[in-house]
């Protein structure tokens, strides 16, 4: 979609561009009665910045290329938040001073917007041309106008704008439907082949290469680039012919480069196409969680770039991997690895355009909070992996916290003290873009961490419960999101008891409680005819946002019942009951009896897989066609994680899961099942913990 801003490549402002640059909603905003206006008019009276090059746009001013045209960022060399009085959330003004424009003849023209998040701008993000580019893509400058301007600046401050509409007599106003099929588009240029390995004079080269360990030892890049792989198992100290390895991987640690992925893994397959596959595998995750290496391949063209670049890293030039494009095995894999994030990426895009169970195709998109949660990155590791305890009284209870962070999808916690080191502050930088959101799913399950006694006084606990907590916990409550949250005292126990007062069920589980939603049938009012609304307690604008989450959430269903092989004929149950929904029935007692069971019947699959993967990466013992088999006392399990095959079954021959292809095919799965793999994981990590103690005495 045009105007829409790419994934940035920098941590902080991928999360951003995608929340906050939702050009598809622009044209159809309704117009906004008595709107609150924050803060100062902020000036936009800049011309855009082209430097000779074509203008793709029809209109050529900043506060223009707002109305319509995807503008949604603008860069300061001062904090705009302390400038002009507004904080993100709040609506205000952009203002152009006696610019002429299409709708007005002379005069002062003003844009209202949704205030973004602002961040700071580093010299290396200025330097950064992947930077530059996504900048000039939200900016409608051209990408060297960055440099140029704010090189030499002491400071500067980049601020997402989500534009509203015209401001016009105190209201806001839709702007103009744009009609981009007319819109120029842009030639696609290749840039120039490269030799991809840890020795190449273009760091990108050495980026792209599997062993980065030894490319930045070489001094060719900055950076490492670990990979989170699988299970991510234990690795020794160790060595291979393209790097070293110093010391010991612990387990649920990501590998610190593809090379070191590769070689633990590639016993596991036999040589040829089956370990091309495997590497195919590595490199996806690699690009994945390193999206700064899939937007600079794009950005230099894509496949067609790499076909043409070459991999040489011996004198000989007759290595297995080496060749040039396609005649490279190496480089097939990356091609190979690069079209599966490409096109994941696309799936997700369409995927956030197609409209909701049963809702209309020419219905605008609207722009809610659950829609927003397709724009969370993903959990690819434990976040607590390389987290050290602060001391040796933590360290005791640093297990349950690990094991916490191993099950959850979300973070809630904040430091009461700022002033004092503390766990929660280390786990909230740990979690990073999933930590606090304000965005959940009935899929979640967040981990709420806080500060007891002994790091804060009890009105600093109580003030950033009631200040940070609360609305944090009220937004997932409406969502049905679970929550686990440790025993102790101080923000642990206020926790505990906010929950419990809203209908959540509590369980110990392995030194931590397990909160769970109340039933979803305690929340349908057999009398009224409208949608469920959640407790009291929960702010004003619950009611919209619980129709939009609900929507969401029968999306979901949807998606799971699909995934869970449900027939056709109960796939067209659930789109009708959207459209009741939408019509403004409450969903009855039997559709929301099923879609629960459904959901936690997708959530506990996806946790029993999990499961799984680990004891066959543990206790496994590989077969030839590259799969891994476990021989248990009670359950025979079987992975092949490159074809995402998986079995378990009894003694007795009957299937307890079977998924082929990552579609699942049969399964029986109850909770005494889970039950029972969950305590086989707990006497792993064990069993490894005591190894561990053993070894370090030696």
């Amino acid at each position: 979609m045009y105007g829409r801003a790419k994934d940035a490549t920098w941590a902080i402002v991928q999360e951003i561009i995608a929340q906050e640059c939702p050009t598809a909603t622009i044209c159809a905003k309704p117009q906004e009665l008595n709107p609150t206006i924050s803060g100062k008019p902020i000036p936009m009276t800049y011309p855009l910045m082209l430097y000779g090059e074509p203008n793709p746009l029809p209109v050529s001013t900043c506060i223009d290329a707002m109305r319509g045209y995807g503008r949604c960022h603008t860069t300061r060399n001062y904090e705009p938040f302390k400038q002009y009085g507004f904080k993100e959330g709040d609506i205000a003004i952009a203002q152009s001073a006696g610019a002429a424009s299409a709708i007005a003849d002379g005069g002062s023209v003003q844009v209202a917007f949704r205030v973004g998040k602002q961040y700071p701008i580093t010299k290396e993000m200025i330097a950064d041309p992947t930077y530059q580019q996504q900048w000039a893509e939200m900016e409608k400058h051209n990408a060297k106008a960055l440099p140029h301007l704010f090189k030499d600046k002491p400071q500067v401050w980049g601020l997402h704008m989500e534009p509203l509409g015209n401001y016009v007599d105190g209201k806001i106003l839709p702007f103009p439907v744009v009609n981009r099929e007319h819109l120029p588009s842009h030639p696609k240029t290749i840039s120039a082949p490269i030799n991809i390995g840890s020795r190449s004079s273009d760091p990108l080269g050495a980026a792209l290469t599997n062993p980065t360990l030894k490319a930045k030892e070489l001094g060719k890049i900055k950076q490492n680039y670990p990979v989170s792989f699988l299970t991510n198992p234990f690795v020794p100290a160790g060595s291979c012919r393209a790097e070293t390895w110093p010391i010991d991987k612990p387990a649920g640690v990501p590998f610190v480069s593809a090379e070191q992925a590769y070689q633990y893994y590639k016993e596991t397959v036999t040589k040829g196409e089956p370990r091309v596959q495997l590497m195919t595998a590595i490199i996806a995750a690699k690009l994945q969680q390193h999206p700064r290496l899939f937007e600079a391949i794009k950005d230099r063209g894509g496949v067609e770039w790499l076909e043409n670049c070459t991999h040489y890293v011996t004198s000989s030039r007759d290595n297995y991997w080496e060749g040039k494009g396609k005649d490279s095995p190496f480089i097939c894999a990356l091609i190979a690895g690069y079209s599966r994030v490409l096109e994941t990426a696309k799936t997700d895009v369409a995927t956030s355009q197609v409209p909701a169970v049963g809702e209309a195709a020419h219905s605008p998109p609207a722009l809610t909070t659950a829609g927003k949660n397709a724009t969370l990155p993903p959990k690819t590791c434990n976040p607590l992996a390389n987290i050290q305890p602060l001391n040796e009284k933590v360290a005791r209870n640093f297990p349950k916290d690990r094991a916490m962070a191993e099950v959850a999808t979300q973070f809630i916690g904040t430091s009461a003290n700022p002033n004092t080191p503390s766990s929660t502050a280390n786990y909230e930088k740990a979690w990073g873009e999933l930590a606090n959101t304000g965005v959940y799913s009935a899929n979640d399950i967040i981990m709420v961490s806080g500060n007891g006694p002994w790091r804060a006084s009890n009105e600093q606990i109580e003030t950033a419960f009631k200040n940070h907590y609360v609305p944090l916990l009220e937004k997932a409550r409406a969502s049905r999101s679970s929550f686990v949250v440790g025993n102790a005292s101080g923000t642990d126990q206020l926790v505990q008891n906010y929950l419990k007062e809203n209908g959540y069920s509590l369980e110990q589980v392995n030194g931590y409680t397990k909160a769970n939603p109340p039933e979803l049938t305690a929340s349908v009012s057999t009398a009224s005819t409208h949608p469920a609304i959640p407790q009291a307690g929960v702010m004003a604008e619950t009611i919209n946002t619980y129709e939009q989450t609900t929507l969401e959430t029968l999306r979901t269903w949807y998606a799971a019942a699909d995934k869970l092989g449900k027939s056709s004929e109960y796939l067209a149950i659930i789109t009708e009951v959207a459209d009741s929904f939408k019509s403004g029935q409450a969903l009855s007692e039997p559709a929301l009896i099923a879609m629960n069971k459904d959901l936690e019947s997708l959530r506990s699959l996806n946790r029993l897989t999990q499961i799984t993967q680990r004891i066959a990466d543990v206790l496994g013992t590989p077969i030839t066609d590259g799969s891994t088999e476990v021989k248990g006392k009670t359950y025979d399990l079987q992975v092949n994680p490159l074809r995402k095959d998986l079995l378990i079954s009894q003694k007795d021959g009957m299937v307890v899961l079977d998924i082929k292809s990552g579609e699942v095919q049969a399964h029986q799965v109850d909770a005494q099942v889970i039950s029972t793999f969950e305590e086989i994981n707990f006497r792993i990590d064990s069993a490894l913990s005591e190894v561990k103690k053993e070894y370090l005495n030696l």
